[in-house]
C-alpha cells in the first residue's frame, strides 16, 4: 500500500510539473460560433453578444464575491485559480466591449 501511495505522489508531481508548463491549446466553443455569425444580420448578432457580455459580467461578479469572501487569511496560491479565471473573464469582456 505504501508503494502505491508513493507512486501516486510521483504521478501527481509529474502532472503538476507538466500541465502548467505546457498549456493546452483548448479552443472554446464561443470563437467557433463567432466565426459563423456572418450568417446573421447585425441586428440579430447584437442581442446575442449582449447576452454573452451579461453572462460574463455575472460570472465575474460571482467569482469576485467568492474570492473576497475566501481571501481572509488564505495564502495567494489558494486563490490562484480564481485569479486566473478573473483575468480570462476580464479579457473576454474587454474583447466583447471592443
Amino acid at each position: 500500500m505504501l508503494v502505491l501511495a508513493g507512486l501516486g505522489r510521483a504521478v501527481t508531481r509529474d502532472w503538476l510539473e507538466q500541465i502548467p508548463a505546457v498549456p493546452k491549446a483548448e479552443f472554446p466553443v464561443s470563437p467557433a460560433a463567432l466565426s459563423n455569425m456572418l450568417r446573421l444580420s447585425p441586428a440579430e448578432v447584437l442581442p446575442i453578444l449582449e447576452r454573452c457580455a451579461a453572462r460574463l459580467a455575472d460570472r465575474r461578479a460571482e467569482l469576485e464575491s467568492q474570492t473576497a469572501d475566501a481571501e481572509i487569511g488564505l495564502p495567494r496560491i489558494s486563490l490562484i485559480e480564481n485569479e486566473y479565471l478573473l483575468a480570462v473573464l476580464g479579457a473576454e469582456e474587454r474583447w466583447l466591449q471592443g
